[in-house]
């Protein structure tokens, strides 16, 4: 039976531990990270349920007042087309994080609705789309504690690529 000496067991162990401990740093997230995506999955949640209820003042607990002021004034004029949006959230990639500034945060996702608009008065169904691929940059600040959207831009560019066979 074959020993080792000290000295390679004792490099053995640091090797093992070293290897062990920059597996674990390459798939940690920070807390920071956690809260941000938290803080997108909440809003993609709300805003889904405020835009079938009709109903935007929820959004103020996710997003900024100036966005959730936008989001009102976009359900607003479906409104008065009579017409509510329903969608579902099928899938999320998260495929960036970043923190451009200690307070604030961007983020990029890949994400896949469902989606149809339902006219107020008669319930009549129209422009629905299933496994709609959209790519979001989210801009979030953090307000106290809370990480709030801020801002969100939306590339349907995969959509197209989906469409023309790409």
């Amino acid at each position: 039976m074959a020993t080792c000496s000290k000295p390679a067991i004792l490099f053995l162990r640091l090797f093992v531990i070293v290897l062990l401990l920059s597996c674990v740093a390459c798939n940690s997230e920070t807390g920071e990270q956690r809260q941000v995506k938290a803080a997108v999955m909440r809003y993609t949640d709300q805003l889904a349920s405020c835009y079938k209820n009709m109903d935007m003042n929820p959004m103020q607990l996710v997003a900024t007042a100036d966005h959730a002021a936008k989001l009102y004034s976009h359900m607003a004029a479906l409104g008065e087309g009579r017409v509510r949006l329903e969608s579902k959230l099928k899938t999320v990639a998260f495929d960036s994080i970043s923190f451009p500034k200690p307070e604030s945060a961007a983020v990029r996702t890949t994400e896949t609705w469902d989606f149809v608009h339902v006219n107020i008065d008669h319930g009549q169904r129209s422009l629905e789309k299933k496994d709609f691929p959209y790519q979001v940059s989210y801009e979030l600040k953090k307000e106290g504690d809370r990480w709030l959207v801020a801002a969100t831009s939306v590339s349907t560019a995969l959509a197209q690529q989906k469409t023309n066979g790409r």
